[in-house]
Order: structure tokens, then C-alpha cells, then sequence
């Protein structure tokens, strides 16, 4: 899956603004799940469960809805809160 494929499936899936640093059509895992992570999860845990491991080393940043770094303790619930008061 190139790199801008793998953003565009975790918004699809997840609703959270991913951005790698590499060139967009640079190859990483495919992100196969089918249901969101749970909103109880931080960015921390969700990124070690299922972020990390797909994105072959290469380095990456979240979002939050003022398009600024999300802080690793956040959970995902006010992570994706964040984008709906924009």
C-alpha cells in the first residue's frame, strides 16, 4: 500500500489525521482492520498497537482538529472530538 493509500484508510476507518514523512508513493503494510480502535485507547497505545508496525520505520505525526501535533496521553475520543468543533 503506498503511503498516501495508508492515510487515507486510517482517516476512512479511524476519523484521525495521519501524515508520514515520506514520499506518497513509498510502500508500507496495508492497515487491515475493520472496526475503529476503541476510543478508551490514547494516541500512545493506539500508534504501539497497530500504527508502528505498518508504517516501516518511517516517521509520522498525528493530528489534531487544529491541524497541531496530538499530545501521545490524548485519548482517540477527544482526538476525534477535536476535528468536529473545526
Amino acid at each position: 500500500m503506498q503511503v498516501h493509500e495508508f492515510e487515507a484508510a486510517v482517516y476512512e476507518l479511524e476519523g484521525i489525521v495521519l501524515i508520514i514523512r515520506a514520499k506518497a508513493q513509498d510502500l508500507v503494510s496495508n492497515y487491515s482492520y475493520k472496526n475503529k480502535a476503541d476510543q478508551t485507547w490514547t494516541i500512545s497505545e493506539w500508534k504501539k498497537k497497530r500504527i508502528d508496525q505498518c508504517v516501516a520505520g518511517n516517521e509520522y505525526i498525528i493530528l489534531d482538529g487544529n491541524l497541531e501535533h496530538a499530545h501521545g496521553g490524548t485519548k482517540l475520543a477527544n482526538l476525534r472530538a477535536s476535528y468536529s468543533k473545526k
